[in-house]
Formats: structure tokens, C-alpha cells, sequence
């Protein structure tokens, strides 16, 4: 081919006249090179039209693990084995192991990675998505990165909410677990945190536990740097140091009891350890600079042999699988923009009409078109879709359509999607709500507990757990999910739904009655009472409702109605003086706590909430 472009250039100007002093077999021979150059170059735009249909991307699996690289079958190879040597490893500690899919996507390209990562300074991430957990990083990573993500995996599906510094610090303690022989190492020094503690100031106690995953420490590299820093030389003294680690489990076991109020964490970790936590970290920092780290005996264990069976062979992934898959990620990670245009290529792309409907179902949904989307995911289930996310999302689109009178279509659409995923932990939880509306306790504690053990982080989760084993009688239980839906709450609807659980009736012991109190008051003058609560932002006053005037709420879960036969019965709290005057239409959203009969949805009682 070189001397064919030697040839080739020859025709210049200054060689037309050359050319055409050639001989008819020279001539010749130029056109047959020129149609062989042309054929190859044809050849090789088809193979780059093939490779843009097949994609660069290949994946590998092993139970409920998925790796995803377009970096080489080699890359998604070497990463299978190192999350499936680190989940092993925690079974063995007495962790459950992986339930939910997990899946991994390695770019080949930073650049490419960026489109999708939580913040400018990210070079790796972990996103808990509806059907499934990601974690997602470049093919520049560190193996580093990926351990740590995937720490924070297995704490999020197995742990309540933890400080945010020890999030990080345990994140980055186990980033460097290591292998050997029968032995594994965790712990090990973590040479660009020592650089940095030399140069910088850490952090201070109250900073610390003030720092929280949408603060300046997860956006300026400088204060990001001290905060992943002071976390981990904090954890890697409290699980080195003989008199620290042997109060650990303690220490854990009382940030479990909290609410997540930093000066309880101060207090706790002086009650717990015998010294503030600002001395602490004073120790900890002279150790990490001097490079003193310790060799606790909890940082190299003795383990079973590693039994990984062979993993499956790396296989191709077609643009529009990957196309999907990228789209999901970004919907999961709040990038609506992104995921749409993703769906714009597939519904153009794709020859399989199932994925079309879905895809123009999510495409519709970003757009805020409900009707539509309805529609397109009813065509996508018709077709054949196996997806246990596309039923959920048609699911529930009915029930905001179409309310209660759907309700039996609804729970037939949720029982189809957890047949197809039993581990869906969403549609648990909705199908435990519905079971506690039907009054079947003990169906919904069932769901429920299932629900909190694949996702134990979710307040919504253990409030509706904690309800549904108050009803049942089993209060013990009800109040410890109720404590935990305390402390997982991450909104202030969330703390006041957990604390209203907490003061049901029957959640606390009943105090003995005085002598003389045995009065017995006839059933009606007592004031009604519901059997429910829910907090939300009140919508409007619909006084066309086929049952007279209903109240619309705005809630977690979807609009919801209640309906008033009796306004002046209602018993209303802080509305300045306890009264309120009603009009149709819009009301001025105001954050409320519903009391209602679950029967008939009967509105009982309205407590405005500061």
C-alpha cells in the first residue's frame, strides 16, 4: 500500500504530463490499484459501520454481578474477579451476600465517564437504582477505586445510615484489602493521604461530622482532600489501635440508637472511646504522619479458601444494549436531559418493538407526557417485555390515573413485577403498603420485611414495616423500626412521619390510671380516630369529588385524596387557633399530617407542621 500512495502521489501537477506518457499496462495498473484502494477503504468504513452496531462493549457475569467494559474483555475480567474476591471475603465475615444485580461499567474513556459521574471531582462512583445497584468509574482507575465503591455497596445494603465520615473513612480502610495466601490484609497505608496530612490541615470534630454528601467536601478538591484524608486516619486508628478497636462494635451499636445529631455523635464517641474525638483525631494524625499505622489484629485475618467458581466468557454487547443500559444509569442518577437522547437513538435504532415501547414509555416520562407513556409501556408489556421496571412504571401510572377504583389492577401489575424480580425491593414495599390498606398485616410485615433487608436505608421502608407490626401487635418490633425509620430519614417529612409512629397509640406502654379514674365514657362523645397517618403538602379542595369535598395531598408515594363529609368535625391543629376556612380549588402548599380511616379514606384529623 505504501508504494501504491507513492504512485498515487506522482500525479500531481507537475507529473501530469508523466502520467500521460505511460504505458497502457502502467494505466492499468493504476486503475486496478485505485479500485483495490477504494475496496479496502469501502471494507474498512463497513467494518467501522459494524463496529458501531456491535459496539466496542463486551460484558462478563457471575450470579447477580454484571461487568460492563469497552476498555477489553481483559478489564471486565480483572474486575469481575476483584468484586467477586471482596464479596466472598465479607460472606465470610457474616455479611448476606449480593442479592440485587450489580452493574459495573468501566469507560475506556475519562472523558466519556464524565457525562456521568456525580461531581467534578469524582473518579469513581456507587448509585442505588431502582431494579439494581451501578458502580461506575474509568478504565484509568486505581483497583483502589473499585473497592472502595463497592464498600460502599455492601454498607448500603446492609447497614442503617452511618456518619458520613465514617462512610468514607471505612470506604477507604477496606479500598486496600489485599489477598495473600490464606491470609487477607486490610488497612493498609494510604501514601497520597499521608502526603496530604503533611501538607494540610485536618479537619476538626465538628467540621467532620458536619460534612455531608452534598457539601463543599464532595465539590473543591482542597476540602476534599482533607475531609477522605481525616476520615481515614480516624478509622484506621479506631480498627488498629488495641483501645479502640475493642470498643467498635460498641461505638456502632450506639450511632444505631441516634437520630443523626452531630452533637450526639461528639457525645457518644467521648462516652464510648474515654477521650473526645478532637483528641482522637490529634493521635490520629501523628500517626498517620509518621507513618505509625499499627498492626491490629482485626486488619490481617486467617480466611477459607476462596471458592470462586469460573466465570462465564466475556461476550459483545450491541450499541442499543449498551445505549440502554447508559440510559437506566443516567435515569438512576438524575440526568433526565441525557437519558432522553439515549432513548431518542434506541427508538430510532432498535428492531425489537418491545424496546421500542419502553423506550418511548421513558422518553415520555422525562417530557412529563403520563398519558403517553402509559400507553407505550401497555405496548411494551403486550409485546412481551420481561422488565420488571417497565410494569412498575406502568403500575403506577395507573394508579395516579385512575386512583383507588384501579386498585385490584394495580396490586395484579405489582405481584407480576415481583415475579420477575423478587428481590425488587420498590415494588416490596408497595405491595407491604397495599397489604396493610387491605388490613392484612401479617401478609404486609411479610413484604415489608423482606423490603428492609434488601434496602435497609430506606425511612419509608421501616415506617410502613413499624405500622404494620404495630397493627399486628407485635410492638417491640414496631418500635424498633420505627426508631429506624428515625434515623434513616433524610427529610424532614420523613423525621416527622417516624416520630408520628412513634406516638401512635399502643407504641408506647399505657400509664397506670389513678384511683378513682374508672370512668367509663360512652362511645359517642368520644372523638373519631383514624387508623392511618401520612405526611405531605396539601394541593387543593376538590368540591366536585363524586362523594362530596376531598382534601388533595401531595405524599411520597403519589396525589392522594380524602374525603370530608363532615368538615366541622375534622380536628385540625396549628392553623392559628385550631380553625381554617375551606375553598375549592388550589390551596397554598402547606406540609401537614393526615389522620384518616383507612376504610374509607375519611379525612379524621389535619395537623399543620411548622
Amino acid at each position: 500500500m505504501v508504494e501504491f500512495m507513492s504512485l498515487f502521489n506522482s500525479l500531481s501537477e507537475s507529473n501530469a504530463n508523466r502520467f500521460f506518457q505511460w504505458s497502457p499496462s502502467q494505466h492499468r495498473a493504476v486503475v486496478c490499484f485505485f479500485f483495490l484502494f477504494i475496496g479496502l477503504f469501502c471494507e474498512h468504513a463497513a467494518a467501522a459501520q459494524s463496529d458501531e452496531k456491535t459496539s466496542r462493549w463486551t460484558v462478563v457475569r457471575e450470579g447477580t454481578i454484571s461487568v460492563y467494559s469497552d476498555a477489553g474483555a481483559e478489564t471486565a475480567a480483572r474486575t469481575l474477579e476483584r468484586v467477586r474476591t471482596m464479596a466472598e471475603l465479607f460472606e465470610q465475615f457474616g455479611r448476606p451476600a449480593v442479592l440485587r444485580p450489580v452493574r459495573i461499567l468501566v469507560f475506556r474513556r475519562t472523558s466519556e465517564f464524565e457525562q456521568y459521574r456525580p461531581s467534578p471531582i469524582s473518579v469513581g462512583f456507587f448509585q442505588s437504582g431502582a431494579e439494581g445497584d451501578w458502580i461506575v468509574f474509568p478504565a484509568a482507575a486505581t483497583d483502589r477505586v473499585l473497592l472502595h465503591e463497592f464498600t460502599h455497596l455492601l454498607l448500603n445494603r446492609t447497614t442503617g445510615p452511618l456518619p458520613q465520615w465514617l462512610e468514607e473513612g471505612l470506604a477507604e480502610f477496606f479500598s486496600t484489602t489485599r489477598v495473600q495466601g490464606r491470609f487477607v490484609e486490610f488497612g493498609l497505608p494510604i501514601p497520597e493521604h499521608q502526603r496530604n496530612l503533611r501538607m494540610m490541615p485536618s479537619m476538626p470534630a465538628e467540621e467532620l461530622t458536619a460534612a455531608r454528601k452534598t457539601g463543599v467536601h464532595y465539590q473543591d478538591p482542597y476540602q476534599a482532600s482533607r475531609f477522605y484524608a481525616t476520615a481515614w486516619m480516624l478509622v484506621h486508628m479506631l480498627y488498629s489501635e488495641p483501645r479502640y478497636y475493642a470498643h467498635m462494635p460498641a461505638f456502632v451499636q450506639a450511632i444505631d440508637r441516634l437520630s443523626g445529631s452531630d452533637t450526639n455523635i461528639l457525645q457518644v464517641f467521648r462516652s464510648t472511646f474515654g477521650v473526645t474525638m478532637d483528641r482522637a483525631l490529634g493521635e490520629a494524625r501523628d500517626r498517620a504522619i509518621r507513618g505509625n499505622l499499627g498492626t491490629g489484629p482485626n486488619r490481617r485475618i486467617e480466611i477459607d479458601r476462596l471458592s470462586l467458581p469460573p466465570a462465564a466468557a466475556p461476550v459483545a454487547v450491541s450499541a442499543l444494549d449498551i445505549a440502554s443500559l447508559q440510559a437506566d444509569l443516567l435515569l438512576d442518577c438524575g440526568k433526565t436531559s441525557l437519558a432522553a437522547a439515549k432513548y431518542e437513538s434506541i427508538i430510532k435504532e432498535s428492531e425489537r418493538p418491545a424496546v421500542r415501547s419502553a423506550s418511548r414509555g421513558y422518553l415520555a416520562l422525562a417530557k412529563g407526557a403520563n398519558q403517553e407513556a402509559m400507553s407505550s409501556f401497555a405496548a411494551a408489556i403486550s409485546e412481551g417485555s420481561t422488565d420488571p421496571r417497565v410494569v412498575l412504571e406502568y403500575a403506577m401510572l395507573i394508579r395516579d390515573a385512575q386512583g383507588r377504583a384501579a386498585r385490584d389492577t394495580v396490586t395484579a401489575l405489582l405481584e407480576k413485577a415481583v415475579a420477575l424480580d423478587p428481590n425488587f425491593a420498590e415494588v416490596l414495599f408497595l405491595l407491604g403498603v397495599r397489604a396493610s390498606d387491605r388490613k392484612d398485616f401479617s401478609q404486609a410485615v411479610e413484604y415489608l420485611t423482606k423490603a428492609v433487608a434488601i434496602l435497609p436505608r430506606q425511612s419509608s421502608f421501616w415506617h410502613a414495616l413499624g405500622f404494620a407490626q404495630a397493627k399486628a401487635g407485635q410492638i417491640d418490633a414496631a418500635l424498633r423500626s420505627a426508631n429506624r425509620a428515625l434515623r434513616a430519614a433524610q427529610t424532614s417529612e420523613q423525621e416527622d412521619m417516624a416520630n408520628a409512629l412513634l406516638e401512635m397509640e399502643g407504641m408506647a406502654p399505657v400509664p397506670a390510671r389513678p384511683p378513682g379514674a374508672n370512668v367509663i365514657t360512652g362511645a359517642g362523645w368520644e372523638n373519631p380516630k383514624g387508623d392511618a397517618t401520612v405526611i405531605g403538602q396539601l394541593r387543593a379542595l376538590n368540591c366536585e369529588a363524586a362523594n362530596g369535598p376531598a382534601l388533595v395531598v401531595q405524599t411520597e408515594t403519589g396525589t392522594e385524596t380524602f374525603s370530608m363529609s363532615n368538615p366541622r368535625k375534622i380536628r385540625i391543629q396549628g392553623a392559628n387557633g385550631g380553625s381554617i376556612e375551606w375553598q375549592c380549588g388550589e390551596i397554598t402548599p402547606r406540609r401537614v399530617q393526615i389522620e384518616y380511616l383507612r376504610s374509607s379514606r375519611e379525612l379524621i384529623g389535619l395537623h399543620f407542621l411548622p
